[in-house]
């Protein structure tokens, strides 16, 4: 999903700063990938508030994604690249799936 839309458009949800660095806007992508989730492959629910309105799409599950290890990048970074988004650890994603599926 998410290399789809980078082979399309290697900068999409970045943007050109003043000195001339392109700086990931994680918001954007976030709201796009919950969208994703949710529409079209089904694996997510949307509410219609989070927190009374105050919590940004995957804020609690992204720190819980983390410490199971399905996304990359240490306490200093943000896991987020550019022409990438989310770093995810998908052999480990797909472990976990096939140790569930086989409970």
């Amino acid at each position: 999903m998410s290399d789809e839309r980078f082979s399309a458009d290697p900068f999409a949800f970045s943007e050109l700063n003043s000195s001339g660095i392109y700086k990931f806007k994680q918001d954007g992508y976030l709201h796009w990938i919950d969208d994703r989730f949710a529409n079209d492959l089904h694996i997510s629910k949307k509410t219609t508030v989070r927190a009374g309105g105050t919590r940004k799409p995957f804020q609690a599950e992204f720190s819980l994604l983390k410490k199971l290890g399905f996304i990359n990048g240490s306490s200093r970074r943000t896991g987020y690249r550019i022409g990438v988004g989310l770093e995810i650890n998908w052999p480990k994603v797909m472990n976990s799936m096939m140790y569930f599926s086989s409970l």
